[in-house]
């Protein structure tokens, strides 16, 4: 027979999948665009060159990092990571954001580079096993968005300067615009 599970745990995990497939894809697109139309040869250079999508998205997701924080982990025994020593049921978190702009592997990793060729070594989407399950449907869906958009409004433009668009962390710990005011 199957496994049983608790109304908390069917809450929890449609909780997780809402979050996870819904709100960080949208924030993605959100911050994406904004990304690229805060400086406007960004958007253009997209448009012209759109064999570039691929590596865009990748250096996108490295740069913007929507979840700043990853998942706790603790550790089952003591351990040593980078000379620093962890005791068994000590708990760690990476800070995303500071391992994809970490300049020992990235070069001038404050700067958005279309054609980054290493950009897809980020960690916004997790690695090895704990590698997010819909990294391939969210790359997709903010192909899709860049593409479309630039297709359908190819003179976007951000309608107030970028340091008045309103930014938040949400409850869940994603990273987003409260509006992204635009004019075309």
């Amino acid at each position: 027979m199957g496994t049983s599970w608790s109304d908390d745990e069917i809450c929890g995990l449609a909780l997780d999948l809402f979050v996870t497939g819904h709100e960080t894809t949208a924030s993605l697109i959100s911050m994406s665009t904004l990304v690229l139309l805060e400086d406007e040869s960004r958007w253009e250079r997209l448009r012209r060159e759109p064999e570039l999508i691929d590596s865009a998205i990748e250096e996108l997701l490295r740069y913007i990092t929507v979840v700043e924080i990853g998942f706790v982990r603790t550790a089952v025994e003591d351990v040593t990571i980078g000379g620093v020593g962890i005791s068994a049921g000590e708990s760690v978190a990476i800070s995303l954001h500071a391992a994809n702009h970490d300049p020992a592997h990235f070069d001038a990793p404050g700067t958005v580079r279309l054609d980054r060729a290493d950009a897809s070594h980020h960690l916004a989407l997790g690695h090895g096993i704990h590698r997010c399950l819909g990294q391939y449907l969210a790359k997709l869906e903010l192909r899709i968005a860049l593409t479309s958009l630039m297709r359908r409004l190819p003179t976007l433009r951000l309608a107030v300067p970028p340091s008045e668009v309103p930014l938040e962390c949400t409850d869940v710990g994603v990273y987003r615009p409260n509006a992204l005011p635009v004019t075309w």
